[in-house]
């Protein structure tokens, strides 16, 4: 595959790209039932995990990654701005000293990414939270790559199944965050965190696929 550090930057600044398109959407969904800065805190997330590994030296891509979710945490201290962050760091250490990485290396690193998430944030599968879009979306993929499909073919089916996931959610009641505050009352509304995710996820495959704005 042949995916090195400059490779990585130009991934992440796409997905910076995409997240300041969905700022809008984000604040619109969250506002239904949290503070409404969601959209804000993702923004705020990526340009300081962008800035960061702009300036970061050596080929590393795991240390880089590191770094960058470091500077995340620091600067987008909101919940979802920590949880992500958490995910990173988890991400970033699975591929340590790695300079290229594999179709394999980033199923390593989603799944890193969950744990990190899930660890953190104590959620699991049918909680009404990112883990939602990404747990289906690594579990297909995993399934794709394990049945020799390219990362391509991979990453289209598990969006689809991230999207899916994201769906669910409108029948769930939420168990963390402000939403939980609303009981039932949450039923019926698409959870952000799980958008979050869906959004960070066609990122990459938008940009794997070659859709990416080559001007980014």
């Amino acid at each position: 595959m042949g995916f090195n550090i400059e490779n990585f930057r130009e991934l992440m600044l796409h997905v910076e790209k995409e997240f300041r398109k969905n700022k809008g959407y984000l604040i619109e969904l969250d506002a239904a039932m949290g503070d409404g800065d969601l959209g804000l805190t993702m923004e705020k997330a990526f340009i300081a995990f962008n800035r960061s590994i702009a300036d970061f030296s050596g080929n590393d891509i795991g240390k880089a990654i590191f770094t960058g979710a470091m500077a995340m945490a620091h600067e987008a201290a909101a919940t979802m701005g920590t949880l992500f962050a958490s995910g990173l760091m988890y991400a970033g250490k699975s591929v340590t000293k790695k300079e290229e990485l594999s179709p394999g290396d980033l199923l390593v690193m989603g799944k890193a990414m969950v744990e990190g998430i899930s660890h953190r944030g104590k959620a699991k599968l049918g909680d009404k939270t990112i883990l939602d879009s990404l747990i289906p979306f690594i579990n297909t993929m995993e399934e794709g790559l394990n049945n020799g499909e390219s990362l391509d073919s991979a990453l289209q089916k598990a969006v689809i199944s991230a999207e899916e996931g994201v769906e669910r959610t409108k029948g769930m009641v939420a168990k963390f965050g402000r939403a939980h505050y609303y009981g039932e009352k949450a039923r019926g509304k698409q959870d952000p965190g799980a958008t979050v995710g869906l959004i960070f996820v066609k990122a990459m495959e938008d940009f794997f696929q070659g859709t990416k704005d080559e001007s980014v």
